[in-house]
């Protein structure tokens, strides 16, 4: 009966293995974590200069609409009647002459990164070609 009381007391608590241990694997789980919490972090800024593209590429969309599919009239802010924006996390959006494609340079905080949206009247719609230095894992859409 002695040795079953000394046996209970001497198992109290954890020993410095089983602490290290756990300590072990939080830093690894926290070495996989932040890396990827940081890109989450990105992607989330990117949205805000890709969402500041939407009312260019729907004003682009009705010029060419208007203009019977010619880009070449949808191609400046002025010929589409808008002011270009600067994003927060962005340069100012700019248009290409003659395919009315909408750029932005990302700042040092989302990496710097370039995106390109070009469009291409198609019989019923138009649709949006995606390029530049952007890639899934950091902006959230794939150029392609």
């Amino acid at each position: 009966m002695k040795s079953m009381k000394m046996m209970q007391r001497a198992q109290a608590g954890f020993t410095l293995i089983e602490l290290m241990i756990v300590i072990a694997i939080i830093g690894i789980l926290a070495a996989i974590a932040i890396p990827q919490y940081q890109d989450y972090v990105t992607r989330a800024k990117w949205q805000e200069n890709i969402v500041s593209m939407e009312p260019i590429k729907l004003a682009i969309a009705e010029c060419a609409q208007n203009n019977s599919g010619d880009l070449t009239l949808c191609d400046t802010a002025a010929k589409i009647g808008v002011t270009l924006p600067t994003p927060k996390y962005g340069s100012a959006l700019t248009m290409t002459p003659t395919t009315a494609a909408i750029n932005v340079t990302g700042t040092a905080t989302v990496g710097s990164f370039t995106l390109v949206m070009t469009p291409t009247v198609n019989p019923t719609n138009i649709s949006w070609a995606v390029s530049g230095t952007c890639t899934k894992a950091k902006c959230g859409i794939t150029p392609g």
